[in-house]
């Protein structure tokens, strides 16, 4: 009786029967549950092929050169003879400032300097006979007539020079970005009226990381994709390394790489995002196999009938997708590409002699 009470375990404390029957649950779980197929082991032969050692970056399409332009002096907008999309040839008035204040500050320094000339005449005149002679005061008078005319004189070339600065010209040829201020509003030195960019040539800006600008030599051959234009990859060639660091908004150190783009048909528009690849190293013709074969960066497995072999090889240059392999592997040999899924028969244990 005390047996049949046992079996009959809904008489349990549920701190006992509870976890007992999920125990009993997952057991069964465990055995009759569909096991998970094993991933098939992929091989493939080595291959002739292409290996380029790439350094990738993000970067903006510029032109050759740019100039901002600006006025050197405050004053009010008196004409702007361009807008953005303009084609300016080096040279011509892009925008000039009213000028009748300047009319009146020269013609107050030309009044000034009569004054002063006049005055320092009449002070050479009055000790005409006596410069060999003059006493103190005579010569600290004439020479302070002398030195404020000469300062009158400087106020008139200062104010002849305004009326310069009172015009911009295009410093180069090229494709106005930028003419945003209108006639009549007021400006200074910090404003930029204008913007000309030289887009005879096109130029990716290349943001390369400091760590990487020693492989980077001018000649280099390059692609350049823009996210405006994805389904498009353009030829470039290093046409310039700058020589200084910058640091971008997240912080990293980079150097800039000019890439020649030549002039391809497509709108420019200066600052159009993209990204650049630059061959820093290259082979052709040669053995390859893909890069996920390769395992501690120098062995592989290949198939031996029904088992696999782990074998050491000898490799060259490596691409995101392939490597080359100099040595180690046969033509006929069957290279496995998913290492990882690969299962070799476990080694017989050890037996004592006599053990059977």
């Amino acid at each position: 009786m005390k047996l049949l009470k046992f079996f009959k375990f809904w008489h349990w404390p549920k701190k006992i029967w509870i976890p007992l029957l999920l125990i009993i649950i997952g057991a069964l779980y465990f055995v009759f549950a569909p096991k998970q197929a094993s991933e098939p082991v992929l091989t493939i032969k080595m291959q002739k092929g292409d290996v380029k050692e790439l350094i990738s970056s993000s970067g903006t399409l510029e032109g050759t050169d740019s100039a901002d332009l600006r006025f050197k002096i405050s004053g009010k907008l008196n004409y702007i003879g361009v807008k953005s999309g303009d084609f300016v040839n080096k040279g011509k008035l892009i925008a000039s400032l009213d000028t009748q204040d300047l009319q009146i500050n020269l013609q107050q320094a030309r009044n000034s300097f009569e004054a002063k000339d006049s005055t320092a005449k009449r002070v050479e005149d009055d000790l005409h006979d006596q410069v060999s002679d003059e006493d103190y005061t005579e010569r600290e008078e004439r020479v302070n007539a002398q030195k404020a005319r000469d300062s009158a004189y400087d106020d008139i070339k200062a104010a002849q020079r305004a009326f310069q600065d009172a015009n911009i010209y295009a410093p180069l040829s090229g494709i106005v970005t930028k003419a945003d201020p209108n006639a009549g509003q007021v400006v200074g030195p910090t404003d930029i009226i204008a913007q000309i960019v030289d887009n005879s040539q096109y130029v990716f800006e290349a943001e390369i990381d400091e760590s990487d600008i020693g492989l980077v030599k001018s000649g280099q051959k390059a692609s350049v994709t823009l996210n405006s234009y994805p389904d498009q990859t353009f030829e470039a060639t290093v046409s310039d390394i700058n020589p200084a660091i910058e640091t971008t908004d997240s912080g990293a150190t980079v150097v800039i790489v000019k890439l020649v783009l030549g002039k391809p048909e497509i709108n420019f528009v200066s600052g159009l995002n993209g990204q650049a690849d630059i061959i820093t190293n290259e082979v052709s013709g040669v053995n390859t196999i893909p890069v996920e074969a390769l395992m501690d960066a120098d062995e592989v497995y290949i198939k031996k009938g029904d088992t696999y072999e782990k074998v050491k090889i000898e490799t060259g240059l490596q691409s995101d997708t392939v490597v080359e392999v100099k040595s180690g592997l046969s033509p006929e040999d069957e290279v496995v590409t998913n290492p990882e899924d690969v299962k070799l028969p476990e080694s017989n244990s050890f037996k004592f002699p006599g053990q059977s």
